[in-house]
């Protein structure tokens, strides 16, 4: 979907710099390189065509451990706050469940 697909998604790769020989990062660093360049057209496959030009954002923890776990989920939450900041929305808000809980105690079973 990302390599072949029509609109830019932004994608967040996260690797761990401890295990930088390892063969997932190796992999995560050649996703990025074809989400970011692309790769030409081939003369056997045109499917196999990449456009390249993805946003994408990489994130390297040195190592994995509770405190940079815990580090990269508030990195996600003051991302998500600022965000609605920015939107003027509750990022706490969530009308959806408390419209089922309104319509479970209403709907006899």
């Amino acid at each position: 979907m990302l390599y072949q697909g029509t609109h830019k998604i932004r994608s967040n790769f996260i690797s761990i710099k401890q295990n930088d020989g390892e063969i997932i990062n190796k992999f995560c660093k050649l996703k990025m390189r074809l989400l970011a360049k692309g790769s030409k057209i081939s003369q056997d496959n045109h499917n196999n065509f990449i456009s390249g030009n993805m946003p994408l954002n990489h994130l390297e923890l040195d190592f994995c451990s509770p405190y940079s776990i815990g580090a990269l989920i508030a990195l996600y939450e003051h991302k998500i706050f600022t965000q609605s900041v920015i939107w003027g929305i509750n990022p706490c808000d969530q009308p959806g469940v408390a419209n089922k809980k309104q319509n479970m105690n209403a709907t006899p079973i």
